[in-house]
């Protein structure tokens, strides 16, 4: 079996034109994930986990809110240190 992590981003508006001082932002949306084998889906949330509290650790110590694991694009920006994920250590289960 595979399991699919999907997430949708975007920005819906209000976009008025591109010189326009508060209203620029281009209106888009879609979705992105990635598919994995069901087998690795406990590893693969743990290391997920463990590296979203690395790399957002003084984001997740100022907020006061409670956890919804969620982290939104505009404070994403660290994923791209992100290495080749944990695929990459994922032990086989064969």
């Amino acid at each position: 079996m595979l399991i699919a992590y999907l997430d949708e981003f975007g920005h819906v508006g209000p976009y008025v034109s591109r010189d326009h001082a508060k209203y620029k932002d281009h209106p888009v949306f879609g979705y992105a994930g990635y598919i994995i084998p069901a087998q690795h889906a406990r590893y693969f949330g743990a290391e997920f986990l463990r590296v979203k509290r690395t790399l957002f650790k003084t984001e997740i110590e100022q907020d006061s809110s409670p956890p919804s694991g969620s982290a939104k694009a505009r404070s994403t920006s660290a994923l791209a240190a992100l290495p080749n994920g944990p695929s990459r250590s994922v032990p086989s289960q064969d």
